[in-house]
């Protein structure tokens, strides 16, 4: 499982949105591609947003396959504050610095945002359908950050306060085992683990 590469909105530091690759994301895709170009990949998998579907398409550039898409798999929603520079509003992230991970699952900046608890809950539903389709078998999905730290989170890499934003770095890893159910963590790279610090 793979975070999008170095997005427009990741260069803007806005959230959300639907923008697509800057160069330098494409570099990293590209790259990351060489790095598993000797995994026999029996399917791909991206979330239906243009940086996670460029990412994938990028990775997998010159094989035999095709990317599907899905919606599931798609980073948080923001809601109203979707788009928006991160400057507006991060000062309502100090308010993370002191919460518990069962307060930080539940918290929202806004209400018609998802939470990290409700995006996580479709994300790791498709998660399971797509690995019971699949089971023996190597599979790659790009998604994104939050998503993702929140499934590392869930099966007790770290908490969110060793977590905080932007520890998987773009086109990190989670290399992943499953019966369709459960989930081990078998290696990670590009996810910066980090003691004692705040959000």
């Amino acid at each position: 499982m793979v975070r999008h590469g170095l997005s427009g909105a990741n260069v803007a530091r806005t959230v959300g949105g639907n923008t697509g690759l800057v160069e330098k994301g494409k570099e990293q895709a590209m790259e990351l591609g060489k790095k598993l170009k000797d995994i026999d990949f029996a399917a791909v998998f991206s979330s239906d947003l243009l940086r996670a579907r460029q990412t994938a398409e990028l990775i997998i550039e010159g094989r035999n396959l095709e990317v599907s898409t899905h919606k599931e798999l798609r980073e948080r929603s923001f809601g109203s504050i979707d788009n928006k520079n991160d400057k507006e509003f991060i000062h309502l992230f100090q308010a993370l610095k002191d919460v518990s991970d069962d307060e930080y699952w539940k918290w929202k900046i806004v209400d018609d945002m998802e939470s990290a608890q409700e995006a996580f809950g479709r994300f790791f539903n498709a998660l399971k359908k797509i690995s019971k389709k699949y089971l023996g078998k190597e599979i790659l999905i790009v998604s994104h950050g939050t998503v993702m730290r929140s499934l590392l989170v869930y099966l007790g890499y770290g908490s969110f306060k060793e977590l905080p934003t932007n520890s998987l770095q773009n086109t990190g890893y989670i290399k992943l085992k499953s019966d369709g159910e459960n989930f081990i963590i078998e290696d990670t790279w590009g996810v910066n683990k980090m003691k004692g610090l705040s959000l």
